[in-house]
């Protein structure tokens, strides 16, 4: 399996408990023909809830690393628990990431864990997206959510992409506030709003782009998205998308949302090594990669999870620790869905991997 650095977006979904994580993850996955059924949590057939302990409890306790393919683009992702007693299986997941998607319940509204997965993606300055999700439940509201957003994050900050057409048990699809369409008649004061707020927040990237939104110049498809990006990138703007995961709704636009704004792994900052050089990355040179996390797998032992900065790894290679100096030998490189393990002939940045029982690397 081979696949360009740029193509790749990799991401933690996060969020409180009961917001849609887990589903959402399975659902995407069926979606991008990775999974040949939604994995459910009710049925115990999660793809990401695989432990007797989590299906027991149905819901997240560990971490769990996930990937497909979603049209041109590679997604790597983790699907983190929600709850405060498991918050320590964050840290790991967004020292590997390049952006977070926090979740929310449309009906609960902002919630402990939602704030707390904030916190660590600016913390860790990392781009961040928002889904308001279960807007087909009843007493859902999507403005009500919106208006916590804004009160808590900044209304120039968390702007909405797409909004419900419809409400509760009438959702009936999303509507994206750039797209070409109008909008029905009764949204069409809402989605002005929002792309007023978008074009000041892309125009307000660039000053070039500035010069020509105050002239009253219209933007191109490219200036968007470029305006977009970068105000994502900088921490300026936490686009906002709509849906609900039970009814597949407004997820193919988000997911469409996440691959063309996120960063690929290239656009990330340096990472500080153990020795307190930093590594840039990149797509060539020697290979280098940052262990994130180890468990204790019950047929192949310790294995430890990599995420892939610079070079291109391949298995049955040396690397050396930084840390300690030491050589350390990297057998097979496995790609993970859950707890089914599948071989990489090589791994790009951004890729996370896993490798059994390294000896100077815990």
């Amino acid at each position: 399996m081979r696949y360009e650095t740029a193509a790749v977006r990799n991401f933690v979904v996060a969020g409180h408990g009961g917001a849609g994580k887990t589903s959402l993850c399975a659902l995407m996955l069926f979606k991008a023909k990775a999974a040949d059924r939604v994995g459910s949590i009710d049925a115990k057939t999660s793809v990401s809830d695989f432990t007797p302990e989590e299906q027991e409890r149905r819901s997240s306790i560990h971490a769990a690393h996930l990937s497909c393919q979603w049209k041109n683009y590679r997604f790597i992702f983790t699907d983190t628990p929600g709850y405060g007693e498991f918050a320590g299986e964050l840290v790991g997941p967004f020292a590997a990431a390049d952006g977070v998607l926090i979740v929310i319940d449309a009906v609960a509204g902002l919630e402990t864990g939602s704030m707390r997965a904030w916190k660590m993606a600016k913390e860790a300055n990392l781009p961040h997206a928002v889904l308001i999700n279960r807007l087909d439940k009843e007493t859902a509201d999507f403005h009500r959510v919106v208006e916590q957003l804004h009160e808590a994050f900044g209304k120039s900050v968390c702007v909405p992409m797409t909004i419900p057409l419809g409400a509760e048990s009438r959702l009936g699809g999303v509507f994206s506030i750039l797209g070409a369409p109008e909008p029905p008649s009764e949204l069409q004061g809402f989605a002005s709003e929002c792309k007023e707020a978008l074009m000041d927040v892309i125009a307000g990237s660039d000053d070039k782009l500035i010069e020509k939104y105050l002239n009253g110049q219209p933007l191109s498809d490219d200036e968007l998205l470029g305006g977009l990006r970068k105000s994502i990138l900088s921490g300026n703007l936490a686009p906002v998308f709509a849906g609900s995961v039970a009814k597949d709704i407004g997820i193919a636009e988000l997911m469409d949302g996440l691959a063309s704004l996120f960063p690929n792994p290239l656009e990330r900052a340096p990472f500080l090594a153990s020795d307190a050089s930093e590594i840039a990355p990149s797509d060539t040179g020697e290979p280098s990669a940052v262990v994130f996390r180890s468990v204790a797998d019950p047929f192949m032992g310790q294995l430890s999870f990599l995420r892939v900065l610079s070079g291109r790894l391949k298995p049955d290679s040396d690397l050396v620790n930084a840390g300690n100096g030491a050589k350390e030998h990297l057998g097979q490189l496995l790609a993970l869905n859950g707890k089914t393990q599948t071989p990489l002939e090589e791994a790009c940045p951004g890729t996370i991997c896993a490798v059994a029982k390294l000896k100077a690397t815990k």
